[in-house]
């Protein structure tokens, strides 16, 4: 097994947007393609490499700081 963190789970990419944006999000109120946007900005990826093992995605393995910034 090359890379454990590929295997064991992923961070919930709507509280890395909440945590990037320092606030709380409503995303009930959101439309479906809303959500997908704020996600793809907030995470600095595309929706497609959100989920993507292989991507440098946040869910896998950066978290915001304090600042907003991925580290």
């Amino acid at each position: 097994m090359d890379d454990m963190r590929c295997t064991i789970g992923v961070r919930n990419p709507f509280a890395l947007a909440e945590l990037k944006e320092n606030r709380r999000i409503e995303w009930k109120e959101l439309e479906a393609g809303e959500r997908r946007e704020r996600l793809e900005l907030d995470c600095e990826c595309s929706y497609d490499k959100l989920f993507s093992p292989q991507s440098d995605s946040p869910v896998f393995g950066l978290i915001p700081d304090g600042a907003g910034r991925w580290k």
